[in-house]
């Protein structure tokens, strides 16, 4: 019996879709290492040029953009230091825009109403609701 993935790299490589074994998910690339495994760019990146990377730590982009792997924007710190790090980064954009999404915000308020609604939202649910049985569409159905 053969091994289920034993040949999956090199069906990849043959394949019409194959981009050299690079992926890009929410900004971050990823390599193809072989036996159906992606790393992140930027550990291959310190790995090569300082070694291994130990448990605990991990690798910062110092510029912020996550796919910019050049050596010199690269930085090796623990977890803690970096959570730290960007909750100045959170504070300070919290200060600058109260309505931040990454924060606590202010409570939006319905724009029919003025019922406190989701962040997400700029109406409540029953003045939706209202504005559906409004519709035309709706009303051609049987709905009140």
């Amino acid at each position: 019996m053969e091994k289920k993935h034993g040949n999956y790299g090199k069906r990849m490589k043959k394949s019409a879709n194959w981009k050299g074994g690079i992926k890009i998910r929410e900004g971050w690339r990823y390599i193809y290492v072989g036996n159906g495994k992606y790393v992140e760019e930027h550990r291959l990146v310190w790995l090569k040029e300082y070694g291994d990377i130990p448990k605990g730590y991990i690798i910062h982009h110092i510029n912020g953009i996550r796919d910019d792997n050049r050596i010199e924007n690269l930085q090796m710190m623990t977890k803690s230091e970096h959570s730290k790090l960007h909750s100045k980064e959170r504070d300070l954009a919290m200060e600058k825009n109260p309505n931040w999404r990454g924060g606590k915000s202010k409570p939006n308020r319905c724009s029919e109403c003025g019922v406190e609604v989701d962040y997400r939202s700029n109406i409540c649910r029953s003045c939706s609701m209202k504005r559906v049985r409004k519709n035309k569409f709706w009303k051609t159905r049987g709905l009140p």
